[in-house]
Order: C-alpha cells, then structure tokens, then sequence
C-alpha cells in the first residue's frame, strides 16, 4: 500500500462521514509508544485536523488502514463532547477528564468497527505491493 492510496482513502472517508467541508492535512510523523497506528489533532475553532500516521503504517493490511482512518475521523464529530468539558474543568479533576477520555475512545472505536466493515475506499481495495 502507498502513501498515495492513505491519502485517498482519508479523502474518500472524509465525503462519506460528511466532513467535506474540513481541512484534514496527512501527516506521517506519529510516533507512539501506545498500540495506535494514527492520531488525529483538532485545531481549536476552526474546521481544520490534521492525521498523523505512524511509521511504517504503509506495510499495515489495508483492513487495519481502513479501520485507523475511520476511528480518527470519527473523533472529529465528537471532539466537542470531550474537549468542551476539558476546557471548563481547566485541568481541574484529572480522574474525571481522564474517565470522559477513555469513554469517548471507546465509543469512537465501536462506531469505527462498525463502519469500517460497512466500508472500504476504492483506493485501499486496490492490489499493489508499490509502497
């Protein structure tokens, strides 16, 4: 799989979650030492993220790419859910934040395997070994 068929397929992902009206910019520095293959960050007031993808994501099965897209432009819709309170608690309650944190990932990863099954962009369908 190529840079090229990730790109795509984030772009073909952002029109079916109806996201089209964002900037999403493909980035491909993420380094974690957590199990995750990408990340997605939010620019505060405007309609801008940017996705970063983890080195090496590119030798992933497209199965995994297509489930990591999903569940990192899925957060998007939700971030307000998560991010409103962290902003009003001020870092105040670290367990409480910590709790929302970890029930949004949750919802946003059973959302993302339902609809990751349900569909798979062209771009990641294609047979290539061209990475």
């Amino acid at each position: 799989m190529t840079r090229q068929q990730i790109e795509s397929a984030v772009s073909s992902w952002q029109q079916k979650l109806n996201l089209s009206h964002w900037t999403i910019v493909v980035r491909w520095d993420y380094v974690s030492d957590a199990d995750a293959g990408a990340q997605i960050n939010i620019v505060d007031g405007r309609d801008l993220a940017h996705i970063s993808f983890m080195y090496g994501i590119t030798e992933e099965d497209p199965t995994t790419v297509n489930h990591y897209i999903a569940h990192e432009l899925l957060h998007m819709h939700l971030n307000d859910i998560y991010c409103t309170p962290e902003k009003m608690l001020d870092g105040d309650n670290p367990m409480l934040l910590r709790f929302l944190h970890n029930e949004v990932e949750k919802v946003v990863d059973r959302l993302a395997v339902v609809v990751s099954r349900g569909y798979m962009p062209d771009s990641l369908k294609e047979d290539t070994n061209a990475n």
